[in-house]
């Protein structure tokens, strides 16, 4: 055994150490003398070893929780005897043993505000643990240079207690914001190179110092006043404490003027209790900086009770705090608002469907839409914001990245389409994927009209599936309101199955009419005779004109007419696109349809393909947008989005909206989207109700914060897997052409008009045929 490792054995410190006090030292020997007894001992007291940490405060931060990192601070303390295992002999010299400390300093320029605290290495991981549910989010910084450099034009103070320490300081918990708000305002008379250092230190008592306080007030004249302050404080636990200011300034006239703002600040905390300064005279000022400020020292005048500074947990509480939201806005700290914002694994995993990217503790952290659960996978994405803000670009690459990782199939209305893959929707999709992926349908190509029906739809459901379709027809024309009107469009849709040209004609032509009956007849009897009673041998004129005449204004577009007056087109297959996964790209321009026709055809694009996904029940997953929904809403279609919201997952249909401000929507589907359970990213945005509307899923960003995010970035709010995940400011994708090297496709919104559609000379015959027959049955008549 050697010396040391003699020296600091649990026998001889029992011999050298008792339950005593004054401490009885009694060194008693061993008859056998250790091995390497030439070893020379250093008896050189050696200082504590502590640690710096920058403690940064967030939006978020608050001061409610510093009385639990108090509590844990005094349940620290022990007696001497209790310590006899810190005391070390080392070859660099003599360990004391000490009691927990803490030391919350603040360094105030006319640019910054910064808290740290410095406590003992050995006790490290426990204070961390304190601090970091003390302040949670706050980030914690380890320094290792000094905070404060001393220099020829600083002036130091040391604070006391005016009275006994068994009266209390102020512990008035209304008063939140000082001495804080005070010191920040002093701030602001700083110049260039001054700085204010505060030093705040505690050290845990013993526990009956209450009995020396109690004696020491008693003794007090009745000129000083005691409140229920200072007899509650003598039941609470104490901490030997310092208070220290370093001001620094331009010169020691400057920097005496300016310490006197800062300890008016702390004054304003006297109570029964009083703080006083002393002025640390010019000379002694380096050795005094050195002896307590630098090596943190707290004197705790074991033996002189009237020179101790004892303070409890609430008088403590206003020297420990940092700065809350409301001061970091009033005087610009420059929190970084983002700072306590933590990304979740969930948003991590690899085979995600890749957004964009954020940053995590100054790392840059790539940010997925996992893909393992298909139900959560296809919920809802809203994405709102001002226009040119990167909407549309975030579909394009969300869409992208699918067919991608899992060969999603898609339907993209494009009410819009404009032109080129740095600005369309339509042509950025085209051009990025490959071209046996996508099916470009120009619906609003005069030259050849794409056909639009639902008889694959009814036949998908069985025998009864035009009468189904036919039930919900009456929302295609608006006549919910008139109960005879709504019988009869139900009854001619279904005669005429739900073709929008026929059902015109039927109206406007008996002898069109009769040649439906006759071969309605040989279909389905009953229908036929229906239709029989119900209308060819009936008069219903007012009926018949309201249905008539809202047919014809749908009508009153010539290539909407086009499009619907065809004969059943077996290329136009939705339910084999589905199967298929393809990209089916619907460009359709109000322009080339009209304003009613592109409400219809949206309407009865949705209806068919949320039918299709119900009934065959496959695990294809398929997306559909609705890009500026307010531009082709109706009743019809707000109803049905309010249905497939709810149902569209579970049939791996995935629904996106693509919109400028919710004012946009009905408020009753707006409403839904903002409490149920989906995506939402929010883009740049002036609209104050977006961020309002959604200001519980923000949190912890406040509105304010909200509304400073960046072009081309957004606000993701993620649903993931069944809970609400904290929301992330995401620098979202750049356009695919950016990124990407894309594919030259553009034949194929050429080629496809052809090969979908039909000639429109073909159809014009038809319909002159058709017409030619009822003017000519008009005037017979």
């Amino acid at each position: 055994m050697t010396t040391l490792e003699y020296l600091n054995s649990f026998e001889t410190k029992q011999r050298v150490i008792t339950n005593t006090f004054p401490m009885k030292v009694n060194l008693k020997y061993r008859d056998t003398k250790p091995n390497n007894a030439h070893t020379k001992l250093n008896f050189k007291i050696l200082p504590t070893k502590l640690t710096t940490y920058q403690i940064s405060p967030t939006v978020s931060t608050k001061n409610d929780k510093v009385n639990i990192l108090l509590d844990n601070i005094s349940d620290s303390y022990q007696e001497l005897y209790q310590m006899s295992n810190q005391f070390r002999f080392t070859e660099e010299g003599i360990r004391l043993p000490s009691q927990t400390k803490l030391f919350f300093e603040t360094k105030i320029t006319n640019k910054e505000y910064k808290n740290y605290v410095t406590f003992p290495t050995s006790d490290e991981e426990d204070m961390m643990q304190n601090l970091n549910f003390t302040w949670h989010k706050a980030s914690k910084i380890k320094k290792k240079d000094k905070i404060f450099e001393l220099n020829d034009k600083c002036v130091g103070f040391e604070l006391k207690l005016k009275y006994t320490s068994g009266l209390s300081l102020s512990v008035d918990q209304r008063i939140k914001e000082k001495p804080i708000r005070e010191l920040l305002e002093q701030s602001k008379m700083l110049k260039e190179g001054e700085e204010i250092f505060i030093q705040f230190g505690i050290q845990p008592a013993e526990q009956d110092w209450w009995k020396e306080g109690e004696r020491r007030v008693k003794s007090l004249t009745k000129r000083i006043k005691q409140t229920d302050a200072s007899t509650s404080k003598l039941t609470c636990p104490a901490f030997d404490s310092s208070l220290r200011i370093i001001i620094k300034g331009e010169s020691i006239k400057r920097a005496e003027m300016l310490s006197r703002g800062t300890i008016m600040a702390f004054k304003q905390l006297n109570g029964n209790n009083e703080l006083i300064e002393k002025q640390i005279k010019y000379k002694k000022l380096k050795k005094w900086f050195s002896k307590y400020v630098d090596s943190r020292k707290i004197k705790t005048h074991l033996f002189r009770f009237d020179k101790r500074m004892l303070l409890t947990r609430k008088e403590i509480k206003h020297f420990i705090k940092l700065p809350e939201r409301s001061l970091q806005i009033d005087f610009e700290l420059g929190v970084n608002e983002r700072e306590e914002l933590k990304v979740d694994k969930l948003l991590t995993k690899k085979n995600g469907i890749l957004i964009g990217h954020t940053e995590d503790k100054g790392r840059k952290v790539e940010i997925r839409v996992p893909t393992d659960n298909l139900d959560m996978f296809m919920q809802t994405s809203v994405a709102l914001g001002s226009p040119r803000m990167g909407k549309d670009t975030h579909f394009i690459n969300y869409l992208i990245e699918s067919v991608k990782k899992l060969n999603v199939g898609a339907f993209i209305p494009d009410v819009i389409d404009e032109k080129g893959n740095s600005r369309g929707m339509c042509d950025s999709i085209r051009d990025s994927l490959s071209e046996d992926k996508v099916i470009d349908l120009d619906l609003g190509d005069y030259f050849n009209p794409v056909y639009f029906g639902l008889e694959d739809v009814a036949g998908l459901i069985g025998a009864n599936g035009m009468n189904v379709i036919a039930d919900n027809f009456v929302k295609v024309l608006g006549l919910e309101d008139t109960t005879d009107s709504q019988e009869l469009c139900s009854l001619i849709a279904r005669v005429c199955k739900c073709n929008i040209y026929d059902m015109y004609c039927c109206l406007r032509s008996k002898q069109f009419a009769k040649s439906l009956y006759e071969i309605v007849k040989e279909e389905d009897e009953l229908l036929a005779l229906e239709f029989f009673h119900e209308f060819l041998n009936v008069k219903r004129d007012k009926a018949v004109n309201t249905v008539k005449t809202r047919l014809k204004m749908i009508l009153g577009n010539p290539h909407f007419k086009h499009m619907i007056a065809q004969e059943p087109n077996k290329n136009i297959d939705f339910e084999r696109w589905i199967k298929d996964r393809k990209v089916v790209l619907l460009r359709m321009r109000k322009m080339d349809i009209g304003e009613i026709g592109v409400k219809i055809l949206m309407y009865l694009i949705s209806m068919k393909i949320f039918w299709i996904k119900k009934i065959i029940q496959t695990d294809d997953p398929t997306f559909i947008v609705y890009n500026e929904p307010h531009q082709y809403m109706s009743e019809g279609l707000q109803e049905l989005n309010e249905a497939m919201m709810t149902e569209s997952p579970k049939y791996r249909l995935g629904i996106f909206y693509l919109l400028h401000n919710p004012s946009q929507l009905p408020n009753k589907l707006w409403s839904i989207m903002t409490s149920s359970s989906i995506n939402f990213y929010l883009f740049k945005n002036t609209n104050f109700k977006v961020y309002n509307d959604l200001k519980e899923q923000l949190k912890p960003i406040e509105i304010e914060t909200a509304m400073k995010t960046e072009k081309y970035e957004s606000i993701f709010l993620p649903f993931i897997d069944g809970k609400s995940l904290d929301p992330l400011f995401v620098k979202m994708l750049p356009p695919p052409k950016k990124r990407m090297q894309l594919y030259n496709n553009e034949h194929l919104t050429i080629e496809h008009s052809k090969l979908y559609g039909r000639r429109v000379e073909e159809i014009r015959e038809r319909i002159m045929e058709i017409e030619i027959g009822m003017y000519s049955e008009e005037k017979t008549a």
